[in-house]
């Protein structure tokens, strides 16, 4: 009987310290984000602001866009106002959050003062040059060679394809926008640290 009773106060034991165990291993595996930094990236901001007034609002959803002055940063016909009449926005700031969220975003400012807003970095809004048509084979192309770019697959055969399709813009001063933009390509290619084409921000990459 005494023996049935130290076997049983054995496994009881036992059993305390494998939960208690299994509660420190919990405690011990408690997530530590790192501290939110966030930031102005002047680097960019200032290369950003010498495009002028050229960037314009993609989306007028609520997720999408963040309106200064307005009641919880949203207004619903304000936001559609600026999307369908294509109001021409200039950057302000560009905002780094280096901790968990690991994201940006980008300020910009209409001509008037009249719309301050905010948007994702790579998305929700877009270059107005995009738009003009002789320049969409060259945006395409420069956007395959981003992708080829981060997958290491990027070679001198694409950087000919891209100059050959500069080559063949007529107007003045569509070629001049895209040799412009051949030439922030090669330093980003070059140099990680410069930032990918002015043309190509808000187009889905950093």
């Amino acid at each position: 009987m005494k023996n049935i009773t130290k076997i049983i106060l054995f496994f009881t034991c036992t059993a305390t310290l494998l939960i208690s165990n299994q509660h420190n291993v919990k405690a011990n595996r408690k997530t530590t984000w790192p501290v939110e930094h966030i930031y102005v990236d002047k680097a960019v901001t200032h290369r950003l602001q010498q495009e002028g007034y050229a960037y314009r609002i993609g989306s007028s959803a609520r997720d999408d866009l963040k309106i200064f002055g307005q009641k919880n940063g949203y207004n619903k016909q304000i936001a559609q106002k600026i999307v369908k009449n294509k109001i021409d926005f200039k950057v302000k700031k560009v905002w780094v959050y280096s901790g968990a969220t690991g994201s940006e975003s980008i300020e910009l400012v209409s001509k008037n003062n009249k719309y301050h807003v905010s948007v994702d970095y790579i998305i929700d809004y877009y270059h107005k040059d995009t738009k003009i048509k002789a320049l969409k084979p060259l945006i395409q192309q420069e956007l395959k060679m981003l992708d080829k770019n981060e997958r290491g697959k990027l070679n001198q055969n694409d950087f000919n394809k891209l100059n050959k399709i500069t080559n063949q813009i007529k107007n003045p001063n569509d070629r001049q926008i895209a040799e412009k933009s051949v030439q922030q390509l090669q330093a980003f290619v070059k140099n990680n640290k410069y930032d990918i084409p002015s043309i190509l921000i808000g187009q889905g990459f950093y």
